[in-house]
Parts: structure tokens; sequence; C-alpha cells
């Protein structure tokens, strides 16, 4: 396996850990793609909900490569409120972890 595949993989195991609170009725975009997205988008330069949107569009087709969005992207609202949804502990949980995979990779 390329090594920045494993990389990404183990980083993606993290991202679904994270509890999604929404009801199923509003469970159109699924939670780890969203973060995934978002996290893609800010590593490259994106700075609000909007260019998180258009980074998305325009890399759709990568970002398919590791994650399904099967609906496609959502709208810069959703992103934001998918995003603002999730609990900052969760998050900052699967980033701790993901940077102790980050270590143990370069080790």
């Amino acid at each position: 396996m390329n090594t920045d595949l494993s990389l990404i993989m183990d980083v993606m195991k993290e991202i679904e850990q994270i509890e999604d609170h929404r009801v199923e009725a509003n469970k159109e975009y699924d939670l780890a793609d969203i973060i995934f997205l978002t996290i893609a988008a800010v590593l490259c330069g994106a700075t609000g909900w909007k260019a998180i949107n258009i980074f998305g569009e325009a890399q759709l087709d990568w970002l398919r490569q590791y994650r399904p969005f099967s609906n496609g992207i959502p709208t810069r609202h959703s992103i934001g409120r998918i995003i603002r949804g999730v609990k900052a502990e969760s998050m900052m949980s699967c980033f701790i972890n993901s940077c102790y995979a980050l270590t143990a990779f370069r080790v």
C-alpha cells in the first residue's frame, strides 16, 4: 500500500469515530465525508464555508478517491451547519489521535 494512502486511511479511521448527533432526517451527507472535505480544503488554503464548498466542487473526483461523497458536495450553509454540530471534544480527540498516527508513521 502506498504510504500516503496508508496515512490518509489512518486519519480517516479517526474521523469515522466522531459521533454524528444529527437526526436521521438530516443525514443527507455523511459526516466523515464533510469532515474530510473540510480538513482537505483548509489544508489547501480555504478560509470559509464558501471556499470549502468551491474546493469540494472543484476537487470532487479527487475526494472520491478516499470517500464516497454519494450526494456530492453540500452547500456552504450545510457545511457550516454540519461542522458546527460536531462536538469540539470529538474533533480535538480526532486530531490528537491523528497526530499520534503521524508520529508513529514517521518513526
